[in-house]
């Protein structure tokens, strides 16, 4: 949108592997716990309609494989109709972000073991839970979304276990005003479990049934994984683009690679 802004003329198109595009991840909680069940209503803008309002072309389901600097080309996976194509560019603008952190953990690629990055994983949780009718959850990650899924599944009354490897919720926060957050999640029905390090998931035909964390056993019917983010830069890397100490992509003042 910036772009069209500064170049009318233009011709300016989005490449993205997700199904949707411009929506509201902050309320994905609030949609999973039923504050707002319409999924429809956290999409700020559909691709027509920056074709129709702004002339920018979005590419949905379309993985970008690789970058060739040299050539000013992109390798592009159309992912429903399996083809791959060249596309030449002028400028490129690569706004990959970030991606979930999943620890190497055993069991977790188990059903009923999810991450909350995405309106699509938001979409896969709900309906494992419309589906499966879960009584029991673990969190593992007492940052911001771990509190606000707390508060959305209990929500749905089902028994919910916090777990942190950090000797409190909300880990960047003064411990008081942790402790604080931590009585209101007990005095709200949540098992807080911290200082514990998750060890591996347990499943059963194929679904995750309990979590090793610390020196207990917890019995659980679904995971959430929320232990944070990681730098989504691995097209960047491969392409011969230069990294930062944090695996992010290092730019100069006006941002450039």
């Amino acid at each position: 949108s910036k772009a069209r802004r500064c170049c009318p003329d233009a011709e300016i198109e989005i490449y993205d592997q997700d199904e949707f595009i411009s929506y509201v991840g902050c309320g994905l909680p609030y949609f999973i716990g039923g504050h707002s069940p319409n999924w429809r209503r956290l999409l700020a803008r559909l691709p027509d309609e920056f074709e129709s309002r702004q002339n920018i072309r979005v590419f949905l389901r379309h993985r970008v494989n690789s970058i060739d600097i040299g050539n000013k080309t992109l390798r592009v996976a159309d992912l429903e109709g399996v083809s791959e194509s060249s596309i030449p560019y002028d400028t490129l603008v690569i706004g990959t972000g970030a991606a979930p952190i999943v620890p190497p953990l055993w069991g977790k690629d188990l059903d009923g073991v999810f991450v909350l990055r995405s309106l699509t994983n938001a979409l896969e949780m709900k309906s494992f839970i419309d589906l499966q009718a879960p009584h029991r959850a673990v969190i593992v990650g007492a940052g911001a979304i771990g509190l606000e899924m707390c508060e959305a599944l209990r929500r749905l009354d089902m028994e919910v276990h916090l777990v942190e490897l950090a000797e409190q919720v909300l880990p960047p926060m003064d411990a008081d005003l942790a402790s604080q957050v931590a009585s209101q999640l007990e005095r709200n029905g949540v098992t807080l479990h911290l200082g514990a390090e998750v060890k591996g998931l347990h499943g059963g035909e194929g679904t995750v049934t309990g979590v090793s964390a610390g020196t207990e056993e917890i019995e659980t019917d679904m995971v959430l994984l929320s232990i944070g983010i990681k730098p989504a830069s691995a097209l960047a890397e491969k392409a011969g683009v230069e990294l930062g100490a944090r695996g992010a992509i290092r730019v100069d003042e006006r941002m450039r690679t």
